[in-house]
């Protein structure tokens, strides 16, 4: 939601009359990367899918290089008319628009691409919320799309266009925010009361919830894997979301990750023990136990054990 915020602020300030009738204020949305709607799309599928991003993930970012572009240029200007290489912003401010205009095309199919691939993953789930914040996103693709063709392609423009300038995609886009942050609060403080209220189950259902749970563990080895989350748990055990939180927040007394990176710390004891430690590193065999990074595996081994993994080592 930061994202989209600071993209409509960057219009803003293409649009305010102080900012652009000062010499100095309106150079800031062209030299401060505030506009980066490539990595909307990226955001929304790793929201969605409830995960940390790791270093694989990150070349989901990359063409977020195309809104750095116009930025880079700006700097670039600056540069060279301080350094009295070229003094006319002309074809520099040219440049930097038509660049833009035609951006929006990938801008647009990247942020619909990542929405689809979001719906996909959704169907796995029933949430409410996450449905409605796809849906909140979808409505204004489509309303974006409207407004892009007639942007990209001028024959097509009615008369009365170009006295609208942006205000048809950043009206609603304002509307989105203001609606994804109100429904964001009321999301969290209905988890909140949710979490407040214990949920009371069969000793049968217990039961056999922690050994379906268990068996997920210990014989699928579900905690192998590294993007392993509570929505992935649901899926392979069939189990309620409700269900499962219970068990492990009232009976086991741990939390989704708190369990996972149990068995993750107990795979790293017993692979240090059985192999051949001398050819392989700390950051390999975490990996192999299903830890993300080895910042994360440092913190949760001295979390659990009391000692930094080569302390462990050494002992």
């Amino acid at each position: 939601m930061l994202l989209v915020t600071l993209i409509c602020l960057n219009q803003y300030l293409y649009e305010d009359e102080w900012v652009q009738g000062n010499s100095l204020a309106r150079l800031l949305p062209d030299l401060i990367p505030l506009s980066l709607p490539m990595a909307v799309g990226p955001l929304i599928l790793f929201y969605i899918k409830a995960n940390s991003i790791n270093k694989k993930d990150r070349w989901h970012f990359a063409p977020a290089l195309i809104d750095l572009v116009p930025y880079l240029t700006a700097w670039l200007f600056i540069i060279g008319f301080f350094s009295r290489i070229w003094s006319n912003p002309g074809p520099w401010g040219y440049f930097m628009d038509e660049w833009n205009k035609y951006a929006d095309i990938p801008r647009w199919i990247s942020i619909t691409t990542y929405l689809f691939f979001a719906w996909q993953y959704l169907k796995k789930d029933l949430p409410k919320w996450p449905k409605h914040f796809l849906l909140g996103f979808s409505l204004f693709q489509a309303i974006w799309f409207v407004y892009l063709v007639p942007y990209i392609f001028p024959s097509l423009r009615p008369g009365w266009w170009d006295n609208l300038t942006w205000f048809p995609v950043y009206v609603p886009l304002v509307i989105l925010i203001y609606w994804m942050g109100f429904n964001g609060f009321l999301q969290s403080r209905k988890e909140k009361q949710a979490a407040a209220r214990p949920v009371t189950l069969p000793d049968q259902t217990v039961r056999e919830t922690i050994i379906q749970l268990t068996k997920a563990m210990e014989t699928d080895k579900l905690y192998l894997n590294p993007e392993l989350n509570l929505s992935m748990l649901i899926q392979h055990t069939g189990l309620p979301q409700k269900t499962i939180s219970a068990v492990l927040n009232q009976h086991l007394h741990k939390s989704f990750n708190e369990y996972v990176n149990t068995y993750r710390i107990e795979a790293f004891k017993n692979r240090v023990k059985e192999q051949d430690i001398s050819q392989l590193t700390i950051a390999g065999i975490a990996k192999e136990c299903g830890f993300s990074s080895q910042a994360t595996f440092q913190r949760i081994f001295k979390q659990y054990t009391g000692m930094v993994p080569s302390a462990y080592l050494k002992s």
